[in-house]
């Protein structure tokens, strides 16, 4: 592993505005291929993950700019940014007004990114470095924000699966039945991975 993850980010990558969204400053790198081999370079693994933290991706970007045109979604709220990256949503919350904002990653480049991201725009982040989402808690929820769910976001009720990364969430849920078995769902059996690891793609049986 490296000796320093911040030294390393600073080596490989330059500040420089974020393209659409020009107030913030991120450190990026040029070509996704090059970064990723002297990642696996430097950890000696060479299943490393992608540099996902030296990139403004489009979702990121998607978001950033809706937080940019909509602050009131933020505004006055903890957020919580999961799979981070480079911090760039975490950034562009705090801009839109959120009083704190907590960003998650496993990687540790991420993490250094994130921070130097994070002051170079003059905020403070909070970083949580571990997979998040490893657990075995599901969540069932019928209020968002105070109010009932609408129908399209699952009314009446609403399953939640953090460690799937939100696959098998699924929306208007009137029952529960619990087995002593494994069952295959509606979906699974026309298709889906019944174990749905996002972390190995596991949307589709074989």
């Amino acid at each position: 592993m490296t000796r320093s993850p911040r030294a390393f980010v600073l080596r490989q990558t330059r500040l420089r505005p974020v393209p659409g969204l020009e107030d913030i400053r991120l450190h990026l790198a040029d070509e996704v291929l090059p970064l990723w081999h002297a990642v696996q370079l430097e950890t000696g693994d060479p299943d490393a993950a992608l540099p996902y933290w030296a990139f403004a991706w489009a979702g990121g970007l998607a978001i950033s700019r809706y937080l940019a045109d909509h602050p009131e979604t933020v505004a006055g709220r903890r957020v919580f940014d999961l799979a981070s990256g480079s911090g760039l949503c975490a950034i562009a919350a705090l801009r839109a007004g959120a009083t704190t904002v907590t960003a998650a990653d496993i990687d540790v480049f991420a993490a250094a990114a994130i921070d130097l991201n994070a002051r170079a725009a003059g905020h403070r982040v909070g970083v949580v470095r571990r997979d998040v989402l490893d657990d075995e808690d599901v969540l069932l929820a019928d209020t968002f924000d105070g109010q009932p769910l609408e129908p399209e976001h699952g009314y009446p009720l609403r399953l939640l699966v953090p460690k799937r990364y939100f696959w098998k969430s699924s929306k208007w849920i009137r029952g529960l039945e619990f087995l002593d078995h494994d069952q295959l769902g509606f979906w699974e059996r026309y298709g889906y991975n019944n174990d749905a690891d996002p972390w190995k793609e596991e949307r589709f049986s074989e």
